[in-house]
């Protein structure tokens, strides 16, 4: 058997990083740690350093900066800044002048996370929370299937209503803009107009002003319409997790975190996107029908119905591929969802990837994920550019068919106001037809979006999470059982267990669910004050047991009493980002005699003391920085002080003690168990250190999801296999023996008269305190993160197009060169255009034979407009995919030490999720319609100069108000957009450490706390989101103000130079004019959210650079830093290395910093095991036993000597080839999902009787899988 099959068998993860604590030595001495300096004194003295947290409010004395940043995200504690927002008067709220000041600030100097104004009251989640949940019950009682959507809507109406209020003002003073051009240039030929103004001036005057109006209340109406976007975007992330603390067991392990961050923040951006474009699925249609009436006043109703038709057939068109749109969106959303699931599958277990050398295979799994995505993409990217490009060209196509009628049909000639007029009228669609096709997109994906989010609302809850008494809901039961539950405390027990079946899956009437593993008929009686101990083989329903005393299973049947608060310990310890202190308080207040009685009887004192902030360092994500065993009795810890603060609480211990050795776990349980919680009642599951089992005052035997014996330990000792009775002949040595647990170098320390040498004396060190303060000297911290300042410059945009593998420049190039060749054919059919309708080619062409030039001109651009999106969507998607692709293979290939470890999972996972949706979805369609804009503009500032030359003199002015203005608004926009990526991490990480947690909890009753925090974590992101949102609304609108201005002088000048200009260049002129005071702030616009985008791309290739696994070589080997870089030394045979397995350590020491002279972890360590032995490794928690394997496995480079495996020098050894030779068997168990198979051999190279031939039959056991996922 291959060593990779042998390995595959059993698998967890060891993970070990600093924890710390500091120990005072009396309450009246300061602060000390010892051997490690001083801590300042603090005002009032303590027995351990306290920090600010919810319940304790004293002054941190020992915190480092970084952890009071991590303290401050974990903990919800964020400055309140009043928003000014809150008295803003009425003209500044419909203005945005409100916002000025923020955006003043950002041009000084970068924003910080304390300058940014906090959500009005109105917007917060509480309020929102407490506004849905009311109409959401509401709709459940009489709309139960659109109960999510409806609830949305009434917690949002209002200001919606607002909205639409505004856009029909919008849509009105829209439509006169093409009448009032119609009579300016009746006005210039001498005739009389609609209006019977005679004045050319009050016209333009008029003219001016309708324009002003239009774009104030569109910008104001689209300001409503993202306020209420950005309410139920809240409102969405919130339920998400509100919803996750109620589920229960069986529904929440059909989930996993992936689909939850899924749900949380990609669907909660597709419901924001379509608040934001909702209202003019409505307008849309409303202008388009204005617009075709005043056609038919103008050119008469067969042209009307000709323009009907046309926009009846376009807007089918859009209706249609939209819809389709959709349903790809719908597809990628899900290969996207799973992708994720894996990327969080990987990074929680990539230590387990690494050393099984499974980095290929867990790459081929993403890649296909990936491919199909991409596959996707292509066919959605390409359906959407056909629906844009009609969309855009729409006008074009309905006033080629309205002249086809008007000229073809009815034999009628062109004059320059009817021409004008109807292309004025025309143009007037181009906005409603995209919007309207935006609007169609982002209903149905956020009408897909809504209905997962109801699926996902609907899945099962446990309604007694908050009870105590009794503990389960009688609601728990299923209909026409006889499960019930009551109070057994009139009989001093805790817990009665009568006949009781208990079921993960809640059962449904008259169709018994078989699938799922059940405790049997159980009969249990638990007085209070009692010590039961729980054994069992693996999978005979140990956990289920404990779950079920917890409530955390469906009671099906028998009787179930129940009056107790739960001190839960899981077996696999839930330890949270935050400090030591602050793990072991969970939420109480501190009471310091109790907490250094606890502190003392699990056995962390002298891990305190040897951290270097003492119990306020940071526990790392996930107890990153602690050893298995510190994590185990941190956790245990956790639960001991609960005991006293839930009033004598049950203690249920589900295995803890079997991440301690027999010495720490012997005195941990005669100090927690028998001497401080001797008058509680205690139930404890063992899978190891049998020899506790004497102390039992009863002892439970399951097998097969049934208690097959119980009693005393002398009545049933007969029956347990004590496998690990030589434990306990061995227990008294290991407690005789002093703790020293070195590991015997050539030249120990022994000097004891300092501190230093107190610690010297080991020559193996806290692997933990050590790689903490190495950590501490390179100031690299988890709690901040890199945040790029400045614009974004051309290079970054170059860069990410040299993804696609060409010269990022002359890629641009080319592209600008196509988009530019389709709009001059544009501009060249309007040109066409205006001299037909004047006469100028009367003389040589007819006006059928005008008629085929112009649509020959159409036909041709829209043949270039569709060409050079779809090149330019496959340009971005093919940068795309390669961006991942680059990048996550670094993220794969990069040191766990010095990357994973330092690095929150929520962060690299928003780059690989949230970022890279940014790139995949709307970065093609904004960059894309950027230069669609950019083009039109170049041709109506072209078209204006060259009929009113004057107007150049207001262009310098003009262009510098504006770049002032751009230059202002993005500098707030950008370092908005960036602390709203920085800022959602936070929340991402509550939702995994919620998930992992999940049990703890609910055990604690803790739910309230959590919901506290994602309220704080929520209003902290959505204060960047909602601020990024309107800093671009307020650009937007005071562009259009500027960009009017150009309106107001063409038009002056128009009617100032009646005799020179014409009324066919007047019309060109004004109708581009109106064009420009729509189409440059969609060019700012989309110009900004495009820049704003990028810093997604800014985020993700911070990880191109990202050093390899390789730069964690030895410091006296020289290896080339490339991912495959050990695969270029020369490697021992494949086939004959290794042969006899000897592994020699030759004076290694190891350093877990980078600097020269950083601390040691292993100091000079030499010992050699023979091939074949079998050698145990023992030592105190923390004291480099983990280390010791990282070393050999190179997770952790030398930082002298060298490491030998049958003479050969690990260093010079490739690393797939190294650690595919080695197998370990890690603390931690890691299953990825997909099948059992798959974790077994992920290459597919074993056949099926070499994966039966290792026991894998009793690992196929139900039972067993069941036991899995529930522990």
């Amino acid at each position: 058997m291959s060593s990779r099959f042998a390995r595959s068998s059993t698998r967890a993860q060891a993970r070990s990083l600093p924890a710390v604590c500091v120990r005072v030595l009396d309450r009246d001495q300061s602060y000390q740690v010892s051997a490690m300096g001083t801590i300042p004194e603090p005002p009032k003295p303590a027995p351990y350093v306290q920090v600010h947290t919810p319940r304790a409010r004293q002054p941190s004395q020992a915190a480092p900066s970084e952890i009071s940043s991590i303290d401050a995200e974990a903990t919800g504690e964020f400055p309140h800044v009043p928003t000014p927002l809150d008295t803003a008067s009425l003209f500044s709220q419909l203005t945005l002048g409100w916002v000025t000041p923020l955006v003043r600030l950002a041009f000084k100097a970068p924003l910080t996370e304390r300058q940014v104004w906090s959500l009005p009251d109105a917007d917060t989640a509480g309020v929102l929370e407490r506004v849905f949940d009311y109409y959401y019950s509401r709709a459940q009682q009489t709309h139960n299937r659109s109960a999510l959507a409806r609830a949305l809507w009434h917690s949002t109406r209002t200001i919606m209503l607002v909205a639409l209020v505004l856009q029909l003002g919008t849509a009105g003073l829209t439509i006169l803009q093409p009448l009032l051009i119609k009579s300016i240039l009746l006005y210039l030929q001498g005739q009389d107009n609609m209006f019977g103004i005679t004045n050319g001036y009050v016209l333009a005057v008029l003219l001016s002003l309708v324009t002003v109006g239009s774009v104030t209340t569109f910008g104001t109406g689209m300001y409503f319409a993202l306020r209420a976007g950005v309410r139920a975007r809240l409102i969405v992330m919130n339920s998400v997790y509100q919803k996750l603390l109620r589920l229960t067991a069986s529904a929440r392990h059909s989930l996993n975190s992936g689909d939850l961050i899924t749900l949380a923040n990609v669907e909660g951006e597709r419901v924001f996107e379509a608040y934001c474009v909702a209202l003019w699925f409505v307008l849309s249609p409303l202008i388009l029908l204005l617009v075709c009436i005043f056609i038919g006043i103008e050119m008469g109703g067969y042209v009307a119905l000709a323009a009907a038709a046309s926009s009846i057939a376009i807007l089918t068109y859009a209706t249609f591929t939209a819809r389709t749109i959709g349903a790809y969106r719908r597809q990628i959303s899900r290969i996207a969802g799973e992708r994720v699931k894996v990327t969080n599958e990987v990074l929680q277990g990539v230590r387990v990837v690494k050393m099984y050398a499974w980095e290929n295979a867990v790459a081929e799994r993403v890649a296909e994920l990936r491919a199909q995505e991409i596959a996707l993409l292509k066919k959605y990217d390409h359906l959407r550019v056909a629906n844009m490009v009609t969309l855009f060209l729409a006008q074009t196509l309905m006033a080629t068919v309205c002249l086809f009628v008007y000229v073809f049909c009815l034999g009628k000639s062109l004059t320059v106001p009817t021409t004008f007029t109807l292309l004025a009228f025309l143009n007037i669609c181009r906005m409603p037809f995209s919007i309207f096709s935006n609007a169609v997109i982002f209903l149905s994906e956020a009408w897909a979006s809504i209905d997962r989010l109801a699926k996902f609302l609907t899945l099962d809850e446990d309604e007694s999470m908050q009870h105590s008494t009794p503990l389960l809901s009688p609601s728990a039961g299923s209909e026409g059982s006889s499960a019930t539950v009551s109070n057994p405390m009139e009989r001093g027990n805790v817990f009665e267990i009568v006949d009781a079946e208990f079921a993960w899956t809640k059962p449904t009437p008259g169709a018994p669910d078989n699938s799922s593993f059940r405790l049997g008929k159980l009969n249990l009686t638990i007085p209070r004050g009692s010590l039961i101990m729980v054994v069992g083989p693996v999978g005979s329903g140990k956990t289920s047991l404990v779950n079920a005393l917890m409530g955390e299973m469906h009671l099906c049947d028998g009787t179930f009493q129940a009056d107790a608060t739960i001190a839960y310990a899981s077996q696999q310890p839930w330890i949270q980002h935050r400090s030591v202190r602050d793990n072991i308080l969970f939420g109480d207040e501190l009471d310091r005699d109790w907490y250094a009685r606890v502190v003392a009887a699990c056995q962390l004192e002298r891990d305190l003391m040897l951290m270097e902030h003492g119990d306020a360092s940071d526990c790392g994500e996930r107890g990153s920085n602690l050893s298995g065993g510190q994590k185990a009795r941190v956790s245990l810890a956790r639960a001991m002080y609960k005991c006293k603060q839930r009033g004598n609480a049950v203690m249920l211990w589900d295995d803890p003690l079997s991440a301690l050795d027999v010495a720490v776990a012997t005195a941990l349980f005669e100090s927690c168990v028998l001497t401080i919680g001797k008058d509680q009642t205690r139930v404890l599951v063992l899978n190891s250190h049998y020899h506790l089992l004497k102390h039992a005052d009863e002892i439970l035997v399951m097998g097969n999801g049934q208690i097959e014996a119980q009693g005393s330990y002398d009545a049933i000792k007969h029956l347990l296999d004590l496998s690990d009775d030589r434990a306990s002949t061995l227990k008294e040595d290991e407690l005789a023996a002093d703790e020293d647990d070195s590991i015997t170098t050539g030249d120990e320390q022994t000097d004891s008269s300092s501190e230093e040498s107190e610690q010297e004396k080991f020559s193996v060190v806290s692997s933990k305190l050590r790689r903490r303060r190495a950590r501490q000297a390179k100031k690299l911290t988890t709690g901040q993160e890199d945040r790029s300042a400045g614009s974004i410059g051309w290079s970054t945009y170059a860069h990410f197009l040299s993804c696609a593998g060409w010269n990022g420049n002359v890629l641009a190039v080319v592209l600008l060169l196509f988009f530019a060749l389709g709009q001059a054919v544009l501009l060249g059919s309007d040109y066409f255009l205006s001299y037909w309708s004047k006469g100028s080619m009367s003389s040589w062409l007819s006006q059928q034979q005008q008629l085929w030039v112009y649509m020959g001109l159409v036909v041709v651009s829209l043949i270039l407009c569709y060409g050079r999106s779809v090149f330019y969507t496959n340009v971005c998607v093919q940068c795309s995919d390669a961006l991942h692709a680059t990048c996550f293979n670094r993220v794969l290939h990069a040191s766990v030490t010095n990357f994973f470890d330092r690095t929150p999972l929520g962060r690299i996972l928003t780059r690989f999720s949230h970022d890279l949706d940014q790139m995949d979805n709307p970065f093609p369609y904004y960059s894309m319609w950027f230069l669609v804009y950019g083009m039109l503009l170049v041709a109506v500032f072209t078209v204006c100069a060259v009929t009113s030359p004057y107007t150049l003199i207001l262009y310098v002015p003009l262009l510098a108000a504006c770049y002032r203005i751009q230059v202002m608004a993005q500098s707030a926009a950008r370092d908005l957009k960036r602390l709203d990526g920085i800022s959602r991490a936070p929340f991402l990480n509550l939702i995994n450490e919620t998930m992992n947690g999940h049990a703890s909890i609910r055990a604690y009753h803790m739910s309230p706390e959590f919901v506290r925090k994602c309220h704080a974590l929520l209003n902290w992101n959505s204060k960047f989101y909602f601020m990024f949102q309107t800093t671009c609304r307020w650009l937007s609108m005071r562009l259009d103000w500027l960009t009017a201005s150009v309106v107001m002088v063409v038009a002056f000048l128009c009617v100032i130079t009646r005799e020179s200009i014409g009324p066919a260049s007047a019309g060109i002129a004004l109708t581009y004019a109106i064009q420009l005071s729509n189409q440059f702030q969609r060019l700012m616009t989309v110009a900004s959210t495009t820049e704003n985008i990028m810093t997604s791309f800014e985020r993700i290739v911070q990880y191109e650079d990202l050093p390899s696994e390789d730069a964690n070589k030895s410091k006296n080997i020289d290896l080339n830093d490339d991912d495959d870089a050990t695969d270029t030394v020369t490697e021992p045979s494949e086939m004959t290395w290794p042969s006899a397995g000897a592994i020699t350590f030759d004076n290694v020491s190891v350093s877990y910093g980078t600097d020269e002279g950083a601390h040691l972890v292993l100091r000079n360590v030499s010992f050699h095991v023979h091939g074949g032995f079998k050698v145990g490794i023992c030592g105190r928690t923390g004291s480099g036993k983990s280390t010791l394997m990282n070393a050999l496995f190179r997770l952790v480079g030398c930082a002298g000597g060298r490491i030998l495996v049958d003479g050969v020098d690990i260093a010079t050894v490739g690393l797939r080839q190294l650690r595919s030779k080695l197998t370990i068997i890690p603390q931690e168990p890691v299953l990825f999902s997909g099948s059992l198979r798959m974790n077994l051999d992920p290459f597919g190279e074993k056949t099926d009787d070499e994966l039966w031939s290792v026991h894998l039959w009793d690992a196929c056991n139900l039972y067993l899988l069941w036991d899995i996922l529930i522990a």
